[in-house]
């Protein structure tokens, strides 16, 4: 017996066994409750797995075990999450989330008693599917807010250039819709334009500039972000607008770092000038724009450092035309560590703590101010609004401090629902000035 059956192996011999492996099947529940289970039939190339939210291209079809096709999709545009597929919906939803782009995989799916993802109608039903395309999407907005989503659908070759802050583009416009469905848009549009001079909206100037030829998306742009835009049918009235773009070409504008003396100014100059009348037309988040690139494309100029700090203050007076202190302040903070005296820098520090309730960091660099230039009209009027300011807010804090200890607050005083402090800063944002002709 211990030979075992024929052939016989003789005692204390050595096996060698040579095994190769043919094929194997990668199966995986993806409820983790066995009512899914996924089978790889062909793998796909890229780490990358699609989130929820994000948009693929997808084929399926599902037949039910009697050979039934209940449903067929071909190349299906699809939001990964969307309710698309009815019922299995959540089902398909994990799935996707498994996969990688060009991957085929095949899922069998089982009924439990009063379920309600999987129905009678899908019980033991098999679903193929291929995910086509991955589209990958990006916040392109200036403040990364998602008031502008770009979906890459053509990358352009691959010597495709990439744009510089103020080149002169050619954009061409394929279709506009509202979201669901399309706007009064004639076709096809071309626009010739620069950068950064409000020639077309907000919108298609800041995707231009993060786009090299050849390349094709789609723009998703929502409120407030400006995308207004007469030539593409887009005006006022619509809240969301999807936009199909393709850069068809482009002509160089000034390289910054290789320019010298009057040319380099007369450049800075002309960037400037558009930034202001971009200001004083109340396009400040495009201004805001104009005046980052300016200052990213002199970084590292030693000779222009008073441009870089005129860039930095004039970026915090539409971070405050935009209700945005917090970041007007971090760029004044900036500009007050080379320049401790600075007057527009005090000035629009002070007016961001005023919008931030910050009343005695605000009378701070107004006293700072004023000894500096005594008879600064602004800074003297800000003064008596903060003083104001500071009179409504102890009015308000005493009939808090009444209504706690359970007194009967004064009939005049102030209500919450009353409170006159977002006022006060309201009718701080008309003072803010203009750009002086120096900071132009």
């Amino acid at each position: 017996d211990d030979l075992g059956a024929p052939p016989l192996v003789p005692p204390d011999a050595t096996l060698v066994f040579e095994v190769e492996l043919m094929d194997w099947e990668n199966k995986s529940d993806v409820l983790g409750d066995g009512r899914a289970i996924k089978t790889i039939t062909e793998r796909g190339s890229g780490k990358m797995k699609p989130q929820k939210g994000q948009d693929v291209v997808l084929s399926m079809k599902v037949t039910s075990r009697k050979g039934a096709v209940l449903q067929e999709h071909v190349e299906l545009e699809h939001t990964v999450g969307a309710p698309d597929f009815g019922t299995i919906s959540p089902i398909i939803l994990e799935v996707l989330r498994s996969m990688s782009q060009g991957e085929r995989c095949h899922v069998l799916l089982r009924r439990f008693a009063s379920d309600k993802i999987v129905d009678t109608a899908h019980s033991g039903a098999d679903v193929d599917l291929t995910l086509v395309r991955i589209f990958e999407i990006s916040d392109i907005s200036p403040e990364e807010d998602g008031t502008l989503m770009k979906k890459f659908l053509s990358k352009g070759g691959e010597t495709g250039e990439t744009c510089r802050a103020f080149d002169e583009v050619v954009l061409q416009v394929d279709q506009v819709t509202d979201g669901a469905k399309d706007v009064k848009f004639s076709g096809c549009c071309v626009l010739d334009f620069p950068l950064g001079r409000g020639v077309v909206c907000d919108a298609l100037d800041f995707a231009a500039a993060t786009m090299c030829v050849g390349e094709e998306a789609k723009l998703i742009c929502c409120a407030p972000l400006n995308f207004q835009e007469a030539r593409l049918g887009l005006d006022s009235c619509v809240e969301k607008a999807v936009i199909k773009v393709k850069l068809t070409s482009l002509r160089r504008g000034p390289h910054f770092q290789e320019l010298q003396d009057s040319a380099l100014t007369t450049k800075i100059d002309e960037a400037k000038d558009a930034a202001a009348t971009l200001f004083k037309t109340g396009r400040f988040a495009l201004a805001l724009e104009v005046y980052r690139r300016l200052s990213a494309s002199l970084d590292g100029k030693s000779e222009v450092q008073k441009v870089q700090s005129i860039c930095e203050l004039n970026q915090a007076a539409c971070y405050l035309k935009l209700a945005k202190p917090h970041r007007a302040k971090e760029l004044c903070d900036r500009v007050l560590e080379k320049e401790p005296g600075q007057v527009k820098a005090l000035y629009r520090r002070a007016s961001a703590e005023f919008q931030l309730s910050n009343f005695a960091a605000a009378m701070k660099d107004l006293t700072a101010l004023l000894k500096v230039q005594p008879n600064n009209s602004e800074a003297r009027a800000m003064v008596e609004q903060l003083r104001e300011a500071q009179r409504e807010y102890s009015k308000e804090a005493k009939a808090a401090a009444s209504r706690m200890l359970g007194e009967k607050a004064d009939a005049g005083a102030l209500q919450p629902q009353e409170s006159m402090l977002p006022q006060m800063i309201k009718r701080l944002m008309p003072c803010l000035p203009c750009l002086t002709s120096e900071e132009k």
